[in-house]
């Protein structure tokens, strides 16, 4: 994905978690559901999962970005993706108690030291400008002579970041402007078109004023529905700065796993993905996405690759095939789990799906009936991660009795 093309998503999807930033300890689903050791928990501690550039690896201590964490005997660290050794980026699960400590349960290495940069967004105040470092968030972002800005930055205003991740140091693709206050960020919301002109809308009971910077997407009409997202002026005026019309009897809402992404000569792309239906223990379905230009993704909590959840909002140009209006991204969370492994019924055993302890499993590649026995005699374990439906969708499975082991294809989620 080119900057260029992050940008315009990025003016699009800004607007929703204004500070949902990248590199910030973020509270989410924990991996306490992963079969791991558990430290003695604070009562007032919470789930905490954070992502940096391992700095240092001390006795008992790790450095993650700009946050120190706590590493004992009973924090699982998975190397499947490279060493953690210094250099390496990371992902830590834990808990944050009440003094800011982060104690570990798991620690995935996402990118091994010495490879190619993670492209990042967020958004935040712009604190202080020089001539090659901003500091924004108080964060350090370096600025380049390739570096897009849009909009006139100055300090205390708010900005949206598309950067990329070179060793310790956040290197700035392009910055956007997306409000002069950073003390009254933009909103955001949807409803019924009731009025329309060339200068004002009337969205779900609020009066909207376009500027000849306002981004249009559709064709209004008052059968329709609209997604604004404004800024409010000091008189309580809301601007708008994107609105984006939706046909609700027309559109499809999708819950989905990436499992490809391809781009085309004209910078569109093409998501293969397994969509899951509304009913429960129904099979995936495998599905093409149309995404283009006037797509918003929001890659504001992961970014689009193979593997992530993705719900999505479009119209279904065929069977099977989707153009998307909306593509908002979700990074699954690890799990490992042993215990009693069985098919969910006779029909599911044919389809994919399993259980362990009671958990829906949806596991690709079973194999033969007699690898079946030897892998749920006397407990197995599962290793995948779990969606944000609920559902676990196995990578491997380990007869815990003999060690067999089946993986799952390649389309699985890494």
């Amino acid at each position: 994905m080119t900057a260029g093309t992050s940008l315009r998503r990025g003016v699009r999807v800004a607007l929703a978690p204004l500070l949902a930033l990248t590199l910030s300890v973020i509270v989410c689903l924990s991996p306490a559901s992963a079969a791991q050791p558990q430290t003695t928990k604070s009562a007032s501690s919470v789930p905490t999962r954070l992502e940096g550039y391992l700095k240092a690896i001390g006795s008992g201590k790790w450095l993650v970005g700009n946050y120190s964490v706590l590493v004992d005997a009973q924090t699982a660290v998975i190397e499947k993706r490279g060493r953690a050794e210094v250099g390496a980026w990371v992902i830590v699960w834990g808990e944050q108690d009440e003094v800011g400590s982060v104690r570990a349960e798991l620690i995935q290495v996402d990118r091994p030291a010495g490879s190619s940069g993670l492209t990042v967004q967020f958004s935040g105040m712009l604190n202080k400008i020089s001539r090659d470092l901003w500091v924004i968030e108080q964060m350090p972002v370096r600025i380049t002579g390739t570096t897009l800005i849009s909009g006139k930055p100055i300090t205390e205003t708010l900005v949206w970041v598309v950067a990329e991740q070179q060793d310790d140091v956040l290197v700035a693709l392009a910055i956007e402007v997306i409000a002069q206050d950073a003390d009254a960020p933009p909103v955001e919301f949807e409803g019924a078109i009731e009025a329309f002109g060339s200068e004002f809308w009337q969205v779900d009971g609020h009066l909207v004023r376009l500027t000849p910077d306002t981004i249009k997407i559709g064709d209004p009409a008052l059968d329709k529905n609209a997604e604004v997202q404004a800024i409010v002026g000091p008189d309580g005026e809301l601007v708008a700065v994107l609105i984006r019309v939706v046909d609700p009897t027309a559109e499809a809402r999708l819950n989905a796993v990436v499992t490809a992404i391809v781009t085309g000569p004209d910078g569109g792309q093409t998501w293969k993905v397994f969509v899951f239906p509304d009913e429960p223990w129904a099979d995936p379905v495998a599905t093409t996405l149309y995404v283009d230009g006037s797509t918003l993704v929001d890659e504001s909590r992961a970014t689009a690759r193979v593997g992530q959840w993705a719900e999505v909002r479009g119209v279904e140009v065929g069977v099977g095939e989707y153009q998307t209006d909306v593509i908002r991204l979700e990074q699954p969370v690890p799990v490992s789990l042993q215990g009693e492994f069985t098919a969910a019924s006779i029909e599911a055993r044919s389809t994919g799906w399993w259980q362990i302890n009671g958990q829906p499993v949806w596991w690709a590649s079973p194999g033969s009936s007699k690898a079946i026995v030897a892998l749920t005699e006397g407990g197995s374990a599962v290793l995948g991660v779990r969606l944000p439906n609920g559902v676990i969708w196995a990578r491997e499975v380990r007869g815990l009795k003999g060690g067999v082991r089946s993986k799952s294809p390649a389309t699985a989620p890494e």
